[in-house]
């Protein structure tokens, strides 16, 4: 039998739901496939037979039925219904359309209309519109969907509930132990550990409907947390808090904690800081420990937050630690309802050809400013000139560069005006997420330079996917949600456009930013089915940092929320049929189809390590004795470094008799949604949702 996988991509996913701006009339397929090779890390190993097809891109069809126009369909204010019509007659094509779960397209034809993207952005914000979220309930959805035929002159659509936060706003670094200031929802932080406090009698104090200690939270769409840790709030005992705390982490080989802090509760920041700060001078940690600080406050300016960063800024050594400002963005972009007026695209040219049509190129850089350690920088030095170097050795000696920074030259003989230098935090890092909240105050740092200094257009390398081991899709991704998030929260910005200059040769890499692109534009449509309780089983190895899975079926919610799946590895029978196909356009992404494990899995491996996959599902309900598939697939995945989270589809019986050793129980189970309504009865429309 043949071991050599085919990579398969979906020409479409359950849902055409679009946020993106579209730019042209007609319908356009790109389905075009082409064959290469990605070698594996092993020689020995076969080369992977790879037939890639380019997504199609669908232009919104005003015909199918689960869409909207906004237009059309809504009683909108009168002004603005004359404005839009307006646009209509200069350009027919001209539409607003909301899509399945609430999210935003905009058709016209850039060759007629004769407006900026800016003002039409701005009217789309004019539309009147209220978002709420509600408890999920089977008659919830049996109301809704009565209301989405029935609400004349209103829109209804609804998606799973997004928690806010926790953002990251400041940051202390050293070489053993980072400190991490964060507001918002504390529920949804990356840390391994969530600590809960507790009173005397055993009730929760802040930390309303966590699971168990030891246990993953109900809600697995929204909560990345793996474990709870129990602290009695006790005001006599306060000073010892922080010391049980590093005992458990030690323990349990725990690396990072989010502190929930509220009110009074800031007074222990100074504690644990204190605490952590004389562990890691002592014991010199190789692995070092991340100690988030979430304070429970919606705004970053709320007066808690202020009391608490002058907390830790008077509680943290400046000799040991350095200090650094983030995003305060999020790595989501979670603004419903409103459209970003930047374009951005994807592009393969070299770096002399994309600084031909940018204002700013960036480089990835090192905090020493040398540019003859990377690729691009390399390049850059060759096509622009040594002035460029020259210029980087004058800014280092100022001092002041550093991560999340931007350093800026001039472009030497490169055709574009500027170029900014950005540095990124070591090798990659998971725990917290902190690499991506680096690469993510990089940018948008970036995005900030380039407001102050007028410039219309940049172009980012794909940051920290070379030497630095960064995962592809998750950088992607990030980046991607970035450029929408800053466009949605500054809706007047001169910045009209973004390229990712990606290589050719990296395919798996251009397919990320390709994917990521996409499934911005798309989430896979809601239905009841997706929010009952569904029951799966958990293993939790610390030591590697992963964390492996068994869904009955099928994994819910496998390309959105938090935990997006970066590959597919599915069993499928001799041929693909049309079953098969249908639910590979289920995952929506990159997948791998195999045939027989035993024979795929050294290329399957190889292909996992060379393009450093930290997320995947291995499918194989189709299997009939699959129990021996599923351990030998666990071992496999254990081996594997860069692999954080593993799940594997088993079909229903299978997954009652599977035994996977020092495994729990867990229900899945999401508890909320959000539901939009646009149009001018919508604060009417939502107290019928609400009210029996």
């Amino acid at each position: 039998m043949d071991g050599t996988p085919d990579i398969y991509v979906p020409k479409q996913t359950k849902s055409n739901d679009s946020d993106e701006i579209q730019h042209e009339t007609k319908r356009k397929e790109y389905v075009s496939s082409s064959e290469t090779q990605l070698p594996s890390t092993d020689s020995n190993d076969p080369r992977i037979s790879v037939v890639i097809q380019n997504p199609v891109f669908d232009l919104v069809n005003e015909n199918e039925s689960n869409v909207e126009s906004i237009i059309t369909e809504c009683d909108l204010p009168a002004d603005l219904e004359e404005k839009l019509k307006a646009l209509q007659t200069i350009d027919p094509t001209f539409n607003i359309f909301a899509l399945e779960t609430g999210k935003f397209s905009l058709k016209y034809d850039k060759s007629k209309t004769r407006v900026s993207l800016q003002y039409m952005c701005q009217l789309i914000s004019e539309i009147p519109r209220i978002n709420f979220t509600t408890q999920v309930k089977k008659e919830t959805f049996e109301k809704l969907a009565r209301k989405q035929k029935d609400s004349k002159g209103c829109v209804i659509r609804y998606r799973r509930h997004d928690l806010v936060g926790p953002y990251y706003v400041q940051c202390w670094i050293h070489k053993c132990l980072i400190i991490i200031l964060a507001f918002g929802d504390k529920s949804n932080t990356s840390c391994e550990a969530l600590l809960t406090w507790i009173n005397s009698e055993g009730k929760h104090e802040t930390a309303d409907g966590v699971s168990p200690e030891g246990t993953e939270p109900l809600d697995t769409n929204n909560k990345n947390y793996k474990t709870v840790f129990y602290v009695e709030s006790n005001e006599e005992e306060v000073k010892e808090i922080p010391r049980h705390v590093y005992k458990k982490m030690e323990a349990r080989h725990i690396q990072s904690v989010c502190v929930p802090l509220k009110e009074s509760e800031t007074n222990l920041i100074a504690h644990f800081v204190q605490y952590f700060s004389k562990k890691a001078k002592k014991n010199g940690r190789k692995r070092k420990i991340f100690l988030e600080m979430c304070i429970s406050v919606e705004e970053e300016n709320d007066l808690i937050s202020c009391e608490a960063r002058d907390r830790l800024e008077k509680a943290v050594d400046p000799k040991m630690f350095k200090w650094l400002n983030l995003s305060g963005f999020g790595l989501e972009d979670n603004c419903h309802g409103t459209l970003s007026p930047i374009e951005v695209e994807s592009d393969t040219d070299s770096i002399e050809k994309v600084a031909e049509k940018v204002d700013v190129l960036v480089n990835s850089t090192n905090t020493n400013l040398d540019l003859t350690k990377g690729f691009v920088e390399r390049q850059i030095i060759k096509l622009g000139g040594k002035t460029i170097q020259e210029e980087c050795k004058r800014e280092k000696k100022k001092g002041t560069f550093t991560y999340g920074k931007v350093c800026k030259t001039s472009a030497g003989l490169l055709h574009c005006r500027k170029i900014y230098h950005v540095a990124l935090y070591e090798q990659w890092i998971p725990a917290c997420k902190f690499s991506l909240e680096i690469l993510a105050a990089s940018v948008v740092q970036c995005l900030n330079e380039m407001e102050k200094d007028g410039y219309k257009s940049i172009a980012f390398p794909a940051l920290g996917t070379g030497k630095l081991g960064y995962p592809y899709y998750q950088v992607a991704r990030t980046m991607t949600n970035l450029i929408h998030a800053y466009g949605k929260k500054n809706p007047q910005t001169k910045i009209e456009r973004v390229y990712f200059f990606l290589y050719d040769e990296e395919e798996l890499c251009r397919f990320s930013f390709t994917r990521a692109a996409k499934l911005h534009k798309t989430s896979l449509q809601s239905d009841a089915d997706d929010f009952i309780e569904r029951p799966y089983k958990q293993l939790w190895l610390p030591k590697e940092n992963k964390t492996v899975q068994i869904w009955p079926e099928l994994a819910p919610s496998c390309t959105s929320g938090s935990n997006q799946v970066e590959a597919y590895f599915v069993y499928v029978h001799e041929a693909l049929n049309d079953s098969d196909r249908g639910r590979l356009n289920y995952y929506g992404g990159f997948v791998v189809t195999f045939r027989d494990w035993y024979d795929s899995k050294e290329a399957i491996k190889g292909l996992v390590l060379r393009h450093g996959l930290s997320s995947v599902v291995v499918d194989i309900k189709d299997v009939q004795h699959s129990d021996s598939y599923q351990v030998d697939i666990c071992k496999c995945f254990e081996k594997i470094p860069c692999v954080e989270l593993l799940k594997i589809v088993v079909n229903k019986d299978m997954f009652e008799e599977i035994n996977l050793e020092n495994a729990e129980r867990f229900v899945h189970n999401v508890s909320h949604i959000d539901v939009s309504v646009w149009g001018n009865r919508c604060k009417e429309v939502r107290e019928e949702l609400l009210n029996p």
